[in-house]
């Protein structure tokens, strides 16, 4: 691949005890889908505790809340290992920022097919906002991998998780299952998302992925310093 040709920065990674890392406006609009997510997903908490429904809103709350934490804390791991600032990245942070609105359009149908179990759970759209997110960074994943030999082992981890976590994702939200049934999967898959990075950080060697003690991964907007 011809990087200049494509206008593409190498992506090597960054030095993980540089001080003073600094967020581009990317970033932060990235952070403000977010914030808008864990608003609409308190306002369907908020009317599923109104409507009665403690028991089942709890959980599904915490679940919400888990993927877009989760989706959050691994663009921001990233973004603490490769601070590449080129058009590929900036298109996959806005795919990323389309997903979370995906997910935040399905988030009033999927509180409802929880309040009102049938049987079978239809949280397609949350789920393919989700896999939007996450095939994202899926990307950028697969990018790091090619570029920075020094860290394939790392980045091949995290690449391969995460894949196979996405396809289970969209294999379960396609069968409509049981709720006992998605709750057992959820455990599973999201296990399988986190054993990514930690096996990924144990094959790190002298140039580990992991965010630096000094460098917070979730860090509110008022922590920021656009650059």
């Amino acid at each position: 691949m011809n990087q200049r040709l494509l206008g593409l920065i190498p992506m090597t990674g960054r030095d993980p005890f540089q001080e003073h890392r600094q967020a581009s406006f990317l970033e932060l609009l990235y952070d403000l889908t977010l914030v808008i997510s864990f608003g609409v997903a308190g306002a369907q908490f908020a009317h599923a505790l109104a409507d009665g429904h403690f028991a089942v809103a709890v959980p599904v709350y915490l679940w919400v809340v888990a993927m877009i934490t989760w989706s959050w804390v691994n663009y921001s791991w990233f973004a603490s290992a490769y601070d590449t600032d080129d058009w590929f990245v900036r298109i996959c942070v806005m795919v990323q920022m389309v997903g979370v609105t995906v997910f935040g359009v399905g988030l009033a149908e999927g509180f409802h097919t929880f309040m009102e179990y049938h049987g079978h759970l239809d949280v397609r759209v949350m789920v393919l906002g989700y896999v939007i997110m996450r095939m994202a960074m899926l990307a950028l994943w697969g990018r790091a991998w090619l570029e920075d030999p020094q860290r394939r082992a790392s980045t091949g981890t995290y690449f391969v998780t995460l894949f196979l976590a996405q396809i289970a994702w969209v294999i379960l939200a396609a069968a409509k299952p049981s709720f006992t049934v998605f709750a057992i999967f959820f455990v599973l898959l999201f296990a399988l998302e986190l054993y990514g990075p930690y096996r990924a950080e144990k094959q790190g060697g002298r140039h580990p992925l992991a965010c630096p003690p000094h460098c917070g991964t979730l860090r509110s907007a008022s922590n920021y310093h656009p650059r």
